[in-house]
């Protein structure tokens, strides 16, 4: 029988790269103390930073509450608010919006709803179709601009997302083979912010493995959107290297790991030391590279016109409701 790493009972969640497991109590213990790590690594919350954190319902996302709530004397911040997106998914987002409510309510921590189709007039799977778009794509784009948007309302120093290792790994993976350097440099544990136009974007579980923020949840007793987006489609590329860094894993326990920090070395290596300060978009007033944010040409191709301006302004409302409540 194997023992837990920490205690003389019986182990029965294993961790693939310290080559043993741990009883259910020290499992959950062991998978904060490695959040914290991550986060005192890649100094992705300054003390006393308001911090928002995105919660879907879904594993990662309550994994990554979970933590930042319980743990908040350890991680420094001086408040932390939750963001649900409603999607609009039918049969879908209802339930994802209960989840991340009910595991707000019961730790206490304040959740602002944002509901794409009260913004905009449609869900997301209507905006991929009427845009001719990828659904996956279009719903990235959208949960990016709506929490950035928010978190320049709030005042908010950091936006928090529950991206883990395996997604990062598979992401930079993908975007190394087509050259997308602008893509790669997003991929990283934290994107710097610039005050009042975008606020810092920071990833703790970027350390952690999928199988173990599953783990974590059951292990803790947290309730969980069990099944995935029915949007969701994984390419494949993304399938096969999903598949390949799994069996580098089985036979080198530690694999992703050790992957993933170094490949964040040579990108750091070779980053320069200017970073370019992104423009504001001449309709909306939000980050963009391009005289038009991406958003505004998303809402413009599918509905007729640029939605960014209206969206800001009744996610600024929405804010005050909150905050006043």
């Amino acid at each position: 029988m194997a023992k837990c790493l920490r205690c003389s009972s019986r182990a029965s969640y294993f961790v693939s790269y310290v080559r043993g497991g741990f009883c259910r109590e020290h499992f959950v213990e062991y998978m904060e103390e490695r959040v914290l790590r991550t986060i005192e690594r890649y100094r992705m919350v300054p003390r006393g930073s308001k911090v928002i954190v995105a919660v879907s319902g879904g594993k990662d996302s309550i994994m990554l509450l979970n933590v930042l709530a319980k743990r908040r004397d350890e991680v420094g911040y001086g408040e932390l608010v939750a963001v649900h997106i409603n999607l609009g998914i039918r049969g879908y987002s209802e339930e994802a919006e209960r989840v991340s409510l009910e595991n707000c309510r019961a730790l206490g921590v304040k959740c602002v709803v944002v509901n794409l189709r009260e913004l905009i007039g449609v869900g997301v799977e209507e905006l991929s179709k009427l845009s001719r778009r990828p659904a996956c794509s279009v719903c990235g784009l959208v949960k990016r601009y709506i929490l950035n948007a928010i978190a320049i309302a709030m005042g908010a120093d950091v936006v928090a997302t529950g991206h883990h290792l395996d997604d990062m790994l598979v992401y930079t993976f993908k975007n190394m083979l087509s050259s997308s350097v602008e893509e790669l440099s997003k991929l990283t544990p934290v994107s710097p912010g610039v005050k009042g136009l975008v606020a810092s974007r920071v990833r703790p579980l970027f350390e952690v493995y999928e199988e173990n923020t599953l783990a974590y949840v059951i292990a803790a007793g947290l309730q969980h959107l069990s099944r995935e987006c029915p949007l969701k489609h994984v390419g494949v590329v993304e399938r096969e290297s999903r598949g390949y860094f799994e069996k580098l894993e089985r036979e080198i326990p530690g694999f992703k790991l050790t992957a993933i920090r170094n490949i964040m070395k040579t990108m750091a290596m070779g980053k320069s030391e200017t970073t370019e300060t992104p423009a504001r978009c001449e309709l909306c007033g939000m980050p963009s590279r391009e005289r038009i944010c991406s958003f505004c040409r998303l809402t413009e191709k599918a509905l007729g016109k640029p939605m960014g301006s209206q969206v800001v302004k009744k996610l600024e409302e929405l804010v005050k409701t909150a905050i006043a409540s």
